[in-house]
């Protein structure tokens, strides 16, 4: 009993050094752009529509946020369009509102008393300390409570994940959910949770059906889910996607609707007038550019590279969590090529997963080493 009231302390310790992580990210939000489309959905579902609802949502932001950022927000160019042109504004919000679980979260935040914008920013909060509560329980599993207490402070206070949890987005959101979900294949391996943390995922950001949908696809090729929930699984996915769409009459069968997207928001070359080959090439360099100068996926990258080539150290085969890895950058590629974005924010779950399953393979490594090797150092001492 002492032992248990122990791990829990060590768990609310743990919970507790995050707050002043938290608290800096209620004091300093990014204040980006996607807010004001998520404040004018929740607008929305409190009844409002059309001009009143565009007015009432720059009006907010004008009120909470700081006057810097907001000029920031209806700056020039596209930015400066739909701070002037409701019906413009209005056409993009089928972009933001296919976000069901996030939107939900945000809005119960409203009704509770938030302020329109910290509403939108509660969700990547609670979010960022699920995580890394998540992050560290996983850990505790495999090194020392103290390594890995010090081990998870250190990457949850990292600027890349600081500055994921300081936008208003269902990104860190879905981190959590897709990570609480490829903790359930790796560790408790219960068909039924490893769904709904997927299925969950879906709901805060749509494209997360295709990683979810790989993701079970590997799980019934390891032997680790049957041929029949496989089928469910899928069908739940797909169930929820329709559900979204359509209820919100939204995009069909467009995923990821990123031409649209760019031609509203990014205004690119090449995607005003539809998307040619060549633009869409262009578009993949800069991205694959960006990220190598901007973002950290080449780090996390070769975290995952070293973790798949360390059977060969080992002598054996690839693990389950080494092929795990393996399958999540494929994901990861395959994602790109369907939405050229490599930003952090898409693939912090992802980073977090890189590092549990390296020190994991390490532990691993080391503990083979010892067992095959302690006795011929103690004869020879």
């Amino acid at each position: 009993m002492m032992r248990r009231y122990t791990r829990i302390l060590i768990f609310v310790a743990f919970a507790c050094s995050l707050l002043p992580a938290a608290i800096y990210v209620y004091r300093h939000p990014s204040n980006n752009w996607d807010m004001l489309p998520y404040m004018a959905i929740l607008l929305r579902m409190d009844g409002l529509d059309g001009r009143e609802l565009h007015q009432q949502t720059y009006d907010a932001a004008r009120q909470n946020i700081p006057g810097a950022d907001f000029n920031n927000l209806v700056a020039s160019g596209h930015r400066e369009k739909f701070a002037k042109d409701s019906t413009l504004f209005d056409r993009i919000l089928p972009f933001y509102l296919v976000k069901p679980l996030y939107t939900g979260f945000s809005y119960a935040c409203y009704k509770l008393g938030a302020t329109l914008p910290f509403s939108t920013l509660l969700p990547s909060i609670a979010a960022y300390l699920l995580t890394g509560i998540l992050f560290f329980y996983w850990l505790q599993l495999y090194l020392k409570k103290w390594m890995a207490f010090g081990i998870s402070l250190l990457v949850m206070y990292a600027s890349f994940v600081i500055a994921v949890a300081r936008i208003a987005s269902p990104d860190f959101l879905s981190a959590f959910l897709l990570m609480a979900g490829i903790f359930c294949m790796s560790e408790k391996k219960h068909a039924a949770l490893i769904f709904s943390c997927f299925l969950l995922a879906v709901l805060a950001r749509l494209d997360n059906i295709i990683t979810s949908s790989i993701l079970v696809t590997f799980l019934l090729y390891a032997g680790r889910v049957s041929g029949r929930h496989y089928l469910l699984m899928l069908s739940g996915f797909v169930t929820a996607y329709l559900a979204t769409t359509i209820r919100l009459q939204a995009f069909g069968w467009d995923v990821l609707y990123y031409t649209n997207f760019m031609h509203y928001l990014h205004q690119e070359p090449g995607f005003a007038e539809g998307t040619s080959l060549n633009a869409y090439l262009a578009l993949v360099y800069s991205r694959i550019v960006s990220a190598v100068v901007h973002y950290h996926l080449s780090i996390f990258l070769l975290v995952a590279f070293m973790t798949a080539a360390m059977s060969r150290m080992m002598r054996r085969s690839l693990s389950f969590d080494q092929l795990l890895v393996i399958v999540l950058v494929l994901t990861m590629t395959v994602r790109f090529v369907l939405w050229p974005d490599l930003s952090d924010r898409f693939y912090i779950g992802f980073y977090l997963v890189f590092l549990v399953v390296f020190l994991k393979t390490i532990v691993t490594f080391l503990q083979a080493y010892a067992a095959t090797h302690a006795p011929v150092i103690k004869m020879n001492l």
